[in-house]
């Protein structure tokens, strides 16, 4: 550890530049935090926010309970657009072709939508689905995403038309990993699978045993590593969808592993931060928080970030 904020609970994932980590807290603020030194420079108020922001061309994406989509501007603070999408907004936006940016939203009935704003904020195309909770991921010009109607969607990414939609059982938060042809998604149901992307068929499915909201992480060996309820991270072949590990943490493991080298970096609602090795050996960990983690850890240059029920906390790989 090399430094830590305390700033309350953090749940969203951090966005790291050359000089700041960003990252909004529940309590409304999106905190401006030195990278080096780990002092909040500024904060902006947002209102509440569990959403993970996205950072594009200086723009910084990011959504809130209270149903806004904003765009913040780094260097200035400043807003550069603000959207009312009408619902909880909990998915990390995505930021496309023509500064277009899809994210998805949940309404007060169980229901939601997938919907797409023009870099001043303004209504492109709105697809009616279940809740989504599962931030969007581009692959081949279309926009991915699951939802609690349990299925995983495919979008056209200009104009939000149904490509493609494959049922896979259960509610399905997670955000699709795209690996070449193939969209690797966990469900509620602990089924993992990976879907083709040109025709929706299911090229393998690998059941680990309990609810998965964790994302899949595509390590390096061919390896995927995602986290279940029950507190395991799950080593899964990439080709076959043959198990390769299962580790233990001492909670449930809701934010999504993240790949460094030949290393996978993983945090547990236990508060601790897990170094893995491609064979699930923990290499290190680290206790942060008593409170837990549900932040999923964003990694640059050898530093590793992460919210906690505490504040946020930075990390240096070493040797």
């Amino acid at each position: 550890p090399a430094w830590r904020v305390s700033a309350g609970p953090v749940v969203a994932s951090p966005v790291l530049t050359s000089e700041l980590v960003l990252v909004p807290s529940t309590d409304g603020r999106l905190l401006f935090i030195d990278r080096v030194r780990g002092r909040i420079l500024h904060s902006v108020t947002i209102g509440t926010s569990e959403c993970s922001p996205t950072l594009a061309d200086g723009v910084l994406h990011v959504g809130t309970d209270d149903g806004l989509l904003l765009g913040i501007d780094v260097a200035t603070g400043g807003e550069r657009y603000r959207a009312r999408l009408g619902g909880l907004v909990r998915s990390s936006p995505l930021p496309i072709a023509g500064g277009v940016v899809v994210v998805g939203t949940v309404d007060g009935k169980g229901g939601g939508t997938v919907v797409a704003v023009d870099a001043k904020g303004k209504t492109l195309w709105t697809r009616k689905v279940g809740a989504v909770f599962s931030s969007p991921a581009l692959a081949k010009g279309r926009v991915l995403c699951g939802s609690d109607d349990g299925s995983l969607h495919a979008l056209d990414g200009a104009t939000g038309a149904v490509a493609w939609s494959v049922k896979m059982g259960a509610k399905v938060r997670a955000t699709p990993a795209i690996a070449g042809e193939m969209a690797v998604i966990g469900a509620f149901d602990g089924r993992v699978a990976a879907i083709r992307l040109a025709d929706a068929s299911e090229a393998w499915s690998c059941a680990v045993g309990h609810a998965v909201y964790s994302s899949a992480c595509l390590a390096s060996g061919d390896l995927v590593v995602v986290g279940c309820h029950e507190g395991h991270l799950h080593g899964i072949d990439l080709g076959t969808g043959a198990p390769r590990f299962e580790t233990s943490t001492r909670g449930p493991v809701v934010s999504s592993p993240a790949a460094a080298g030949a290393f996978v970096i993983a945090a547990s609602t236990d508060g601790a931060l897990y170094l893995l090795d491609q064979a699930g050996k923990v290499l290190d960990r680290q206790l942060l928080a008593a409170g837990g983690i549900q932040s999923s850890p964003a990694l640059d240059g050898g530093d590793v970030v992460v919210g906690s029920a505490e504040g946020v906390h930075l990390l240096r790989m070493e040797s």
